[in-house]
């Protein structure tokens, strides 16, 4: 398979040694594009070959890098993304997805706070922020960051509140978790992804009532995922226990 990934990668590319097959950054940019577009495989290949140009373009860098982090290999992404300025809003972005994913929350934090005024509206900086409050593992902070991101976007209160239902969860704060689960349910913009994870968490936390009413907002074209959902919910047993957090 991975002999086949590759010469399929040969025709698309080019051979490594042929300098006319990427002349320019804009025909660079594309073609990475379209690498990401074909498969994970074809990237890694075209980024081995042609990463050379994230020394020099910012554009290619910045895509080179959400590979490197898709794939998983946060240290790599780092260095390429670190040799530019981080006023640049990308830049400051996927340090501080890097620095999260390699544990480093607090500096990933202390990089985008700044940047993450009441009237900033990026969608991506704030979900950064926040996903690097919660690898603090401070409630503190998390709920500082939380109140601020609401603030700021109260139109993804929803999905927010899914994030943080989940992660109070995990460390048993099972009470905060549905009381914030709830708050996402009672959310009106709630995209089908946000209502199916939904239905799950309730469905950990034993409030099968509510698991249902998440898996009934839910709209097509989802009916595979709400399918299997509906055997989950069809085979868990009523829980006979309080609901104490």
């Amino acid at each position: 398979v991975a002999f086949n990934v590759a010469r399929m990668v040969e025709a698309f590319v080019g051979d490594a040694g042929e300098e006319g097959a990427i002349g320019d950054a804009h025909s660079a940019l594309e073609k990475a594009r379209a690498a990401k577009a074909r498969g994970p495989e074809f990237a890694d290949i075209f980024f081995a070959r042609h990463g050379e140009w994230s020394k020099t373009h910012l554009p290619f860098a910045l895509e080179h890098a959400r590979h490197l982090l898709k794939r998983e290999q946060p240290e790599p992404a780092l260095a390429l993304v670190s040799a530019f300025p981080p006023s640049n809003l990308n830049v400051a972005i996927l340090r501080a997805q890097a620095l999260t994913a390699l544990g480093r929350g607090d500096e990933a934090r202390a990089l985008l706070d700044p940047l993450c005024k009441p009237k900033v509206t990026s969608a991506p900086l704030w979900d950064a922020l926040v996903a690097a409050a919660l690898a603090t593992d401070d409630t503190t902070t998390v709920n500082s960051v939380a109140l601020r991101y609401a603030e700021a976007l109260p139109f993804r209160a929803g999905p927010l509140y899914l994030k943080l239902a989940k992660w109070f969860a995990a460390r048993g704060a099972r009470r905060r978790a549905r009381t914030l689960a709830r708050a996402a349910l009672d959310d009106n913009n709630n995209l089908n992804g946000t209502l199916l994870d939904l239905a799950e968490l309730f469905i950990e936390l034993g409030d099968l009532e509510r698991a249902r009413d998440a898996a009934g907002k839910v709209s097509l074209p989802v009916p595979f995922e709400k399918a299997r959902l509906d055997r989950r919910l069809e085979q868990t047993p009523s829980p006979h226990v309080g609901l104490a957090g």
